[in-house]
């Protein structure tokens, strides 16, 4: 590239071809990398907003094909679509869409990418409960494993961690004190944490300076105070944690349901 901003300088004519030739190498490597890419980051989608927004608009009877079948960038914009929709650009102008993809996963349905989460009940004692019988008017801790399944140690992870509260539980104050963690693991970053009434959050970094000492590890824990206080079934959605720059990579658990006798 400075090699051709050179030629721009020794040569002023040539600076409007040039500048639509970079253009066209430019978008052409563009169109490679949305092509190959099955996911975005946010801030990939942030940049391709900015783009589309300097972008021409093209009128509402551009060529498309929707799923295979031809239409119009205007029927495209009155239509409404479920599931799965293919649309392709017959032509060589590039097509900016504003797509909305609005998905609410089913409750009873776990999810997870790149991160496994477990949960686990214990008395003050460090014996296992079982959430199908907890005892009544007991204090418990509840205990989170993050288990790293892929390898997602090129950056620094920024961790959120949610854990929904059955109304039978109620959190212990926090009173200034951090919950309890992995006291010798300094590969991760307590960074944030809080009781609020039907949640409890917290916010960890995995330090990239030490990834290949965590993917040797491969997990660490998470551990909040509590108290059962009503007996009875109760409902909660699952516990979750999620990348917060880059939410392809999280772990969701199926609501949870705990009997307290």
């Amino acid at each position: 590239m400075q090699t051709q901003w050179q030629s721009v300088a020794d040569d002023p004519r040539d600076t409007l071809s040039l500048i639509q030739k970079m253009h066209d190498e430019e978008s052409e490597k563009l169109r490679t990398v949305l092509a190959s890419d099955d996911y975005l980051s946010t801030q990939e989608l942030a940049w391709l907003a900015r783009l589309s927004s300097l972008a021409s608009q093209l009128p509402d009877d551009t060529l498309i094909q929707i799923d295979g079948k031809n239409a119009t960038l205007g029927e495209m914009k009155k239509g409404e679509y479920n599931g799965n929709v293919r649309i392709t650009n017959p032509g060589k102008q590039p097509l900016w869409l504003n797509s909305y993809d609005l998905h609410n996963p089913p409750a009873e349905a776990a999810s997870s990418n790149g991160w496994d989460i477990a949960i686990r009940y214990e008395d003050r004692e460090g014996n296992i409960l079982d959430p199908d019988a907890l005892p009544n008017n007991t204090d418990i801790r509840i205990t989170a494993t993050f288990t790293q399944k892929g390898d997602y140690a090129d950056y620094h992870s920024e961790l959120i961690y949610m854990y929904p509260i059955p109304a039978g539980i109620i959190l212990t104050p926090l009173r200034g004190k951090s919950p309890e963690q992995d006291e010798q693991d300094d590969r991760v970053q307590y960074r944030y944490h809080e009781n609020r009434d039907d949640r409890h959050i917290a916010a960890f970094t995995i330090d990239y300076n030490r990834r290949d000492e965590y993917r040797d590890r491969g997990s660490f824990k998470y551990t909040i105070n509590a108290r059962t206080t009503r007996a009875g079934t109760w409902h909660a959605p699952g516990a979750s944690i999620e990348n917060m720059y880059h939410p392809e990579e999280h772990a969701r658990q199926a609501a949870q349901t705990i009997h307290i006798r």
